[in-house]
């Protein structure tokens, strides 16, 4: 469906950013166009753009083929559509409890490899200052942000509103670019201008005196005047403080969904009133190989609930030490009962009787040294 109506002129070159330099549509390629009422004008500049391109689209307001907030996934014949395409454009200001109806978008993107640019919020004032930036240069910073975050141990992040965080990282964890560029490979945010990665540990203070993101920018808007003060502890969110008190009990339960939601992931960008140390730091010495096992390497008729201890250490005295632990039945467990335990155990449970349990600990410092146990095993009781 298209929207026949007058283009505001005022949203034409952020629009034109959005087709031709983020998603670099093409006229043989199909285009699938997700919106709201609120951005039906943002869409409608969005199909100019696409009708100078040659493309095939269509495009959708979400109000009308379903009520708001989403009660479940998206409308099928939306998600067909998008199905259909080879790039697609998501401009609406999300509602309380419509996350799973992002999902089962976000879902048809990834399984068909779509370009998607992901404008959630968007509106008149983003358009005419974010989109018309200059995302070939946006890109470049991006990548040099990334060869430089890339190499980072630690990361410090201060500003002058009070954010204070040390964040720590292993070169397994990928760091990755929402720079507006979009690629088949991963859909991004627009306008984009960002990287991210998930840090092996996260400790400090993080202030929020912009927005806090989905259904709760609308509501609350820019937090110049009452900031969220967030603590972070080993990764997860410690603590929140807030004078708007109804802020402060809405963000919490939302942080509070599912047993993720309160984990913090690293983002970075530019910002003119902060301050970012990188360090990747001089020579490491690696965790011990993990060692005296208990179940004892080989052990038989083991009965019961087993739970596995070990020792280890590092040379580096001052480093702090951390395990994941994997079990299975065959000689290379895949089974993980334990992520990044600072203790040297972890519950494997009861066997099912006279069967061979296979276990290994990874133990990891917080330098990025990384060393990978040896496979010990224990039989259980017939």
């Amino acid at each position: 469906m298209e929207i026949n109506t007058e283009v505001d002129a005022d949203l034409l070159p952020g629009a034109y950013n959005a087709i031709n330099v983020c998603l670099r549509l093409k006229p043989e390629e199909r285009i699938t166009i997700i919106a709201d009422n609120d951005a039906a004008d943002i869409a409608r500049a969005m199909e100019h753009e696409i009708k100078k391109v040659g493309a095939e689209f269509s495009t959708f307001i979400i109000e009308d083929y379903t009520p708001r907030p989403i009660p479940g996934d998206l409308p099928q014949v939306i998600l067909d559509d998008l199905a259909k395409s080879q790039v697609s454009i998501f401009a609406a200001t999300p509602k309380m409890g419509e996350l799973r109806s992002r999902a089962s978008m976000t879902y048809v993107v990834d399984a068909h490899k779509i370009r998607h640019g992901h404008m959630v919020n968007i509106n008149k004032q983003i358009m005419m200052e974010g989109m018309r930036a200059d995302f070939i240069k946006v890109d470049k910073i991006s990548q040099r942000l990334i060869d430089i975050a890339s190499k980072a141990k630690i990361i410090k992040h201060n500003s002058d509103n009070g954010t204070d965080i040390t964040a720590e990282f292993v070169p397994e964890l990928k760091w990755l670019k929402t720079s507006g560029i979009i690629s088949r490979d991963k859909w991004g945010n627009l306008p984009g201008g960002e990287i991210f990665t998930s840090p092996w540990n996260v400790n400090g203070t993080f202030v929020v005196d912009g927005v806090v993101g989905d259904y709760l920018c609308q509501k609350y808007g820019d937090l110049l005047h009452t900031p969220l003060t967030i603590e972070i502890k080993d990764s997860r969110i410690a603590k929140m403080t807030c004078d708007n008190k109804e802020l402060l009990e809405e963000f919490t339960a939302y942080t509070m969904t599912d047993e993720n939601s309160n984990r913090v992931v690293f983002i970075t960008g530019c910002s003119k009133n902060s301050d970012t140390t990188v360090s990747s730091g001089g020579s490491n010495q690696y965790p011990t190989l993990p060692s005296n096992p208990a179940p004892v390497n080989g052990a038989v008729n083991i009965s019961g609930f087993v739970t596995t201890t070990w020792d280890c250490s590092d040379p580096d005295v001052t480093d702090s030490l951390k395990y994941d632990v994997f079990w299975g039945t065959t000689t290379s467990p895949s089974n993980q009962v334990a992520f990044n335990t600072v203790n040297r155990a972890a519950d494997i449970g009861v066997g099912a009787p006279n069967t061979t349990i296979y276990w290994r600990v990874i133990a990891k410092d917080n330098h990025g040294g990384v060393t990978n146990g040896t496979v010990w095993s224990y039989k259980t009781a017939p």
